[in-house]
């Protein structure tokens, strides 16, 4: 499928009438590649848009009028005004959303297990019981994973020394909604190269599509794409820096730019959208490095159209980058960490992406309604009552309560409002 090319405007959507650029092809023929032992092609849920068309209204036609004359014999017959015939919807409108980072320690694995009803050891959805419409609602949706998530009878479960999610909470999240698992977050080779591989065993068992983590050269090849009302969105991860003792797995990583250039540009030839995950290895600030920039600026040039990026911690900020020729990318350089243990007001907020692909007959599309929706993660001072929030609906009375002593809605509100610019911040708060 040719791709079309991002034009950035001023109200921040972005337009891409039809295009191609046959340079692409040369540059990405090391990657025309495709795995038929991949799971990363998955049926969609039943989440698909329709497209709903109106019946189309015409004007009697001169036989009719005939018809009529004869019924009425001399009387002349009646004039009917036209009516100008109403076009078909035709245009596809599709919801793409992004979240941060999962990060289970051993304080949530515990709360999980005390939820747990009879019969089941783990019960994390509860946890995300708040946020389920914002997943749900979505067509396409994507999440990373800040901690394996391998066997536990050969890995363990998380400790004070190390994470390591149970299968369950990946579980949660096919339950929850979202059809994207990246396994390349922060800590994805805390268990080492065997529990990297048993995570990307147990997120296909799931049947939800797994990106950042490929068993081999030929699979990293195989881009992941997602097709849905004949728009295809094409899921590509990296890591910041290389990874090492892999064992043969392989991750994608910005180290070596043209490399990485070329992937995108491969996933540029092959879907409508690129969709992008970074997982950044310094960032524990709420300022974005320059680093952070010079990688986006060059995944925008590749052919990244929309650029989502973790560090295991906090929010960072969005921006609108524009190419060489004109396209445009848009960038969430953090959306931090979804689920995990805050401990301080950094660490406590994440961010929901939520944005609209709307692709016309003609070929032209357009990214319209990017928000970011900001999150808290709260948790009680003893250790439970782990849930995601809205920040909008975060009540003064949680955040009194919240285990991280002298939180306010009203310091969490403005400490977004400094980070996120006001175009893209979903505050209903006003």
């Amino acid at each position: 499928m040719n791709r079309r090319f991002w034009k950035l405007e001023s109200n921040q959507t972005s337009y891409l009438p039809a295009s191609k650029r046959l340079a692409a092809l040369f540059c990405a023929s090391s990657l025309l590649v495709f795995s038929a032992t991949s799971c990363g092609l998955v049926e969609m849920r039943d989440a698909t848009s329709e497209i709903r068309s109106r019946e189309e209204t015409t004007a009697p036609t001169l036989r009719q009028a005939e018809r009529y004359s004869e019924v009425a014999g001399e009387t002349e017959p009646e004039t009917v005004p036209e009516t100008e015939a109403v076009p078909e919807e035709t245009a596809v409108r599709l919801s793409l959303a992004a979240a941060g980072g999962v990060f289970i320690d051993e304080a949530i694995c515990n709360d999980a297990a005390a939820r747990a009803m009879e019969g089941k050891q783990y019960s994390f959805l509860t946890m995300y019981s708040n946020i389920y419409p914002l997943v749900q609602n979505a067509d396409m949706s994507l999440v990373t994973l800040h901690s394996p998530a391998a066997d536990v009878d050969t890995f363990g479960t998380s400790s004070e020394t190390f994470t390591n999610m149970p299968a369950d909470s990946l579980i949660a999240l096919q339950d929850l909604g979202f059809d994207v698992i990246n396994v390349a977050g922060a800590e994805r080779l805390v268990c080492g190269a065997g529990g990297l591989r048993s995570t990307i065993e147990n997120v296909c068992e799931t049947g939800v599509m797994q990106i950042g983590a490929y068993k081999d050269d030929i699979d990293a090849g195989d881009v992941r794409v997602l097709e849905m009302d004949g728009v295809r969105v094409a899921f590509v991860s990296f890591t910041e820096n290389a990874n090492s003792d892999t064992d043969g797995l392989v991750l994608h990583d910005l180290t070596d730019a043209s490399v990485a250039a070329s992937l995108i540009t491969y996933a540029d030839l092959v879907s409508d959208v690129v969709f992008v995950s970074v997982t950044w290895d310094n960032g524990a600030e709420s300022s974005v490095r320059a680093e952070q920039r010079s990688a986006c600026q060059m995944l925008a040039e590749a052919g990244a159209d929309v650029i989502v990026g973790t560090d295991g911690r906090g929010l960072q900020t969005t921006e609108w980058l524009t190419a060489d020729d004109g396209t445009g990318t848009f960038v969430a350089y953090s959306l931090g960490n979804l689920m995990g243990t805050g401990t301080d007001m950094e660490s406590v907020l994440s961010g929901f992406l939520t944005l609209d692909v709307v692709v016309g007959e003609d070929g032209t599309a357009a990214l319209e309604n990017v928000k970011i929706l900001p999150l808290v993660k709260h948790h009680n001072a003893d250790g439970s009552g782990y849930q995601i929030t809205e920040l909008s609906k975060y009540a003064p009375e949680m955040a009194a309560a919240h285990g991280v002593e002298g939180l306010t809605v009203d310091a969490m509100q403005s400490a977004v409002s400094g980070i996120i610019p006001a175009g893209n911040f979903e505050n209903t708060n006003g």
